[in-house]
């Protein structure tokens, strides 16, 4: 009985931290950039998110595994860039932001 909790507990556990978010939060350059995955079994994916209060901007994610298959997206000054792509488990992908 003990092992069998011990075990389901780690299960449970190990569930959880894969399906966890990993999200950077960056102040670069006057803005601020976040980027990370989007684990959701149904819409698995990579995004890139800048703001800058003054600037015009970009935020650009794109996968380092299958060329073509990237997103950049333009906000004015105030307004929020995003990009996001739909990727594999796994997949490797490549963020950034500029002006």
């Amino acid at each position: 009985m003990f092992k069998t909790s011990r075990k389901l507990a780690f299960l449970l556990v190990l569930l959880t931290m894969s399906f966890a978010v990993p999200v950077l939060a960056i102040s670069v350059e006057g803005g601020e950039w976040y980027y990370g995955g989007h684990h959701d079994p149904s819409n698995w994916g990579a995004y890139s998110s800048y703001y800058h209060a003054r600037e015009r901007h970009y935020a650009r994610v794109s996968s380092t595994q299958r060329p073509g298959k990237s997103s950049k997206v333009y906000a004015g000054p105030g307004g929020v860039a995003y990009a996001f792509i739909n990727t594999d488990i796994g997949e490797h992908v490549d963020f950034g932001y500029g002006f």
